[in-house]
């Protein structure tokens, strides 16, 4: 194994910094030694955590994971992995190596990297982990937990229940504090929230007050305490920030969990994933905010039409392709699970390192449909509207994604200063 040196000369007023200095040599010597052994031996060591570095044991394979990256010149080294919401494309690994794979886990809309939106973003990256059903690891359900968290009865108020709790609860509730999204649902709730009553809670559209010990709903939204309070509405509307196929939030799987009917409105794949073709009501069918109300009213007012909605509670789940996805895979969530989707993306990403080693890795590059999230269109219309913002940052990040993907394959050295204005000029000439 290759070390790194450095030459160190002692003078007495220096000598305490010179004696630091050779400790940490020798430290890393052992370290590098230790793993060395260690990478060679057949001891289990699972998943075996030191500060920044980590070991894990994957089936018949074993990576070596570490966030310093001055392992990244290490002979062995075959891997970048990049978690989406971290990545600054200013301190990129670069130059890009063609021997050396590129990973990406993010499971997020495009909200907060617009660059992953398009085709040149994506292909940078060689294996995905992300919402899309064609990535190499799904997580289309990583909000789901197993079958009986939809089937079960833990949280559900019957029926008589819920509408007596009308006499001081509004039917649809809404709670939800990013006010400011490429769907720009707010528009859509505001103007239903014309025709059908609707209790919001959080600091979009706010007109009621949560009680004291879910004053911030984002800190304690899978709390019992809070699961119970939704579990009192008839509707809860499950709203996307952004339209992708496949990404599909919390917003959905929550309602589903306690018994309250999600008012959908997101991916457009949204009925592949549903437990059954009745288990929400889909925004996307009517054709105004006030049809869609009118529906809602009807359902509100008759117990029959109401608990046909709650079928899944009943055990009915006719989505076999929902079932099959849900059950074949073998992570869970963090908090029921051990091993959970970071798990499975990093052991899945040690085994393609592994092959990668042998010269046995599949050559891929990741495609549109891992990420695909269109340009940005009107909750309300369904066309794109020129005063949303998120229009022109779609746009941009188009420009920062073909910008990036010429220099990285250029072998373009750049700064901030350089990136930037490409990106501007190409904005500007509206050639990305």
């Amino acid at each position: 194994m290759e070390l790194s040196r450095s030459s160190v000369r002692c003078r007495t007023p220096l000598l305490l910094t010179c004696l630091l200095s050779l400790s940490f040599i020798f430290i890393q010597l052992l370290f590098q030694l230790w793993l060395e052994w260690v990478e060679d031996t057949r001891i289990p060591v699972r998943h075996l955590k030191l500060g920044k570095f980590s070991l894990k044991d994957c089936g018949e394979v074993r990576c070596f994971i570490t966030q310093d990256r001055r392992f990244q010149h290490h002979p062995k080294f075959q891997m970048h992995l990049f978690y989406g919401s971290n990545i600054d494309i200013f301190d990129l690994p670069l130059p890009k190596q063609n021997n050396i794979l590129w990973s990406l886990l993010h499971e997020e809309s495009p909200k907060n990297v617009p660059f992953l939106s398009h085709k040149e973003g994506i292909s940078l990256f060689n294996y995905t982990a992300t919402f899309s059903r064609f990535s190499d690891v799904p997580l289309t359900l990583q909000y789901v937990s197993d079958i009986e968290s939809i089937t079960d009865h833990h949280y559900v108020v019957p029926i008589e229940r819920k509408n007596s709790l009308l006499q001081h609860l509004s039917p649809v509730l809404y709670v939800q504090s990013d006010c400011d999204t490429p769907l720009d649902r707010d528009k859509y709730v505001q103007k239903l929230m014309e025709y059908i009553p609707i209790d919001s809670y959080g600091a979009c559209l706010h007109n009621k007050e949560l009680p004291v010990l879910m004053t911030n709903p984002m800190e304690s939204f899978n709390s019992e305490e809070f699961l119970h309070f939704v579990a009192q509405y008839k509707f809860t509307i499950a709203f996307e920030n952004a339209v992708c196929d496949d990404y599909i939030t919390e917003k959905l799987w929550r309602p589903l969990t306690v018994g309250s009917v999600p008012i959908y409105l997101g991916s457009p794949s949204i009925e592949d994933w549903l437990p059954n073709q009745k288990s929400a009501v889909l925004a996307s069918n009517f054709s105004s905010p006030k049809e869609l109300a009118a529906y809602l009213l009807e359902i509100n007012s008759d117990d029959e039409k109401y608990t046909a909605f709650l079928s899944h509670k009943g055990g009915l789940i006719t989505n076999k392709y929902f079932v099959s996805e849900l059950t074949s895979r073998s992570w869970g969530l963090p908090d029921n699970s051990h091993y959970h989707y970071i798990d499975e993306f990093e052991c899945k990403m040690c085994l393609q390192a592994h092959l990668n080693a042998n010269g046995h890795a599949r050559k891929k590059v990741a495609s549109q449909e891992e990420y695909f999230c269109p340009r940005p269109k009107s909750s309300i219309t369904k066309q794109e509207d020129p005063s949303n913002l998120w229009l022109d940052l779609w746009e941009h990040g188009k420009c920062e994604a073909t910008v990036l993907s010429t220099f990285i394959q250029n072998g373009h050295w750049y700064n901030a200063s350089s990136f930037n204005s490409e990106v501007q000029s190409r904005f500007k000439k509206g050639t990305c």
